[in-house]
């Protein structure tokens, strides 16, 4: 959906972006990294006819943060 703007469960095309955002007391939808570290925003696109929803943590350097606190991991 972020990159088509369409569902990949209905094929609808009305999607929207929900920005992440980071609230007091690490509220928001976030990824919490560190006690005092700033927290990884979490954005959302949802299908407004079905409801879908899916997650992404769009910036590299947030992605980076992810990758220094979890450490890689293997699915095999």
């Amino acid at each position: 959906m972020k990159y088509s703007g369409v569902c990949t469960k209905c094929h609808a095309s009305d999607v929207v972006r929900v920005p992440g955002r980071a609230g007091p007391y690490g509220s928001g939808n976030i990824i919490q990294v560190g006690f005092l570290a700033s927290p990884v925003l979490v954005h959302r696109y949802i299908c407004l006819n079905c409801g879908f929803a899916e997650e992404w943590v769009e910036s590299p350097q947030e992605l980076a943060k992810l990758r220094e606190k979890f450490g890689p991991t293997s699915t095999q």
